[in-house]
């Protein structure tokens, strides 16, 4: 698992298949793929999602749900046929230290661009501004 940005990315294995769910913290968007095919997509802002389909004669679930004291955490349960195999749990500190250390690894030019490119569009709003009302 890891965490890419907004989202949280999950792995789970059966067999030969890998599961991966990925969990949007700031749309709610949910994906499910299996071996890198979506298999199930949903845009959820409920405390418990449900993403139920078939693999190789076998029923999964991978259950979604958000808990913990303010809803600070996020727990993400893979089950095959009514049996709970993983889980993984994204609990509001561990959010935010990955976040820390994903903007770390950002490089300094990455940076530099975006103040470059909103400083550009401030200055042309400012200019726009500026030529409206000078009459």
């Amino acid at each position: 698992m890891n965490i890419q940005a907004d989202r949280a990315v999950s792995f789970f294995d059966l067999g030969e298949d890998c599961i991966r769910v990925e969990s949007s913290f700031l749309t709610g968007q949910e994906q499910v793929f299996v071996n890198d095919e979506l298999i199930s997509k949903k845009l959820s802002w409920r405390f418990k999602s449900v993403h139920a389909f078939e693999l190789k004669g076998q029923n999964i679930e991978i259950r979604l749900r958000v808990s913990g004291i303010l809803l600070s955490s996020v727990v993400i349960e893979f089950w095959v046929n009514g049996e709970m195999k993983d889980s993984d749990l994204w609990d509001l500190k561990r959010i935010m230290q990955q976040g820390k250390q994903l903007r770390a690894q950002q490089s300094w030019w990455k940076m530099l661009l975006t103040i470059f490119v909103f400083g550009m569009a401030g200055a042309a709003v400012g200019y726009s501004l500026a030529s409206l009302f000078k009459g």
